[in-house]
């Protein structure tokens, strides 16, 4: 069966089914209309053609978040066994343009100095959560996956990090924030 969205003359929308059948070798439509709605009015078909154009973008944008986030992780988790090991001045370097733009390599190597390191050994670490999104205030847009983590130091029992990673125009994934409390 094939079915087609179509509009009358009098703009009401119907779906046209056309079941194929065979006469003779060759295949005839035999249309069944059924009537669906009257689209009186700019709103109703401006919802129509939003959700003709939304649904199939949406489908596009789940299947670049599933991609995009565990992709993402990995490249998140690399970077803090960075700050783990102590090597601040390399995190910065292998972190996002836009990381580097907001805070100089000697600043950063300063921050992590005094909050970092009285943390201690890491115990533990696990992803709470990762959320895909295409804009971040203060940030242009792009794609981001921001990951949630529990972690636990030696000094710290319990510490929520929460890590931005951006796809730089490498197509790779690079962290573009670093926040934990």
């Amino acid at each position: 069966m094939v079915a087609a969205l179509c509009r009358t003359a009098t703009d009401t929308l119907y779906w046209e089914y056309a079941e194929p059948t065979v006469n003779a070798g060759m295949h005839n439509p035999q249309p069944v209309l059924q009537q669906i709605f009257p689209t009186e009015g700019v709103a109703v078909k401006s919802f129509i053609l939003s959700m003709l154009i939304a649904l199939p973008l949406m489908s596009l944008a789940d299947e670049a978040s599933s991609e995009a986030v565990p992709a993402a992780q990995a490249a998140v988790i690399e970077w803090l066994s960075l700050t783990d090991q102590g090597q601040f001045e390399l995190s910065w370097d292998k972190a996002a343009s836009l990381f580097q733009a907001g805070i100089t390599k000697s600043d950063w190597q300063r921050s992590l100095n005094a909050v970092r390191l009285p943390l201690g050994e890491l115990l533990s670490r696990e992803v709470a959560k990762s959320d895909y999104r295409t804009a971040l205030p203060g940030a242009p847009d792009g794609e981001y996956v921001v990951v949630t983590l529990n972690s636990s130091f030696a000094n710290k029992a319990r510490a929520v990090e929460t890590v931005t990673a951006v796809r730089a125009p490498e197509g790779d994934w690079r962290v573009a924030g670093y926040f934990i409390r």
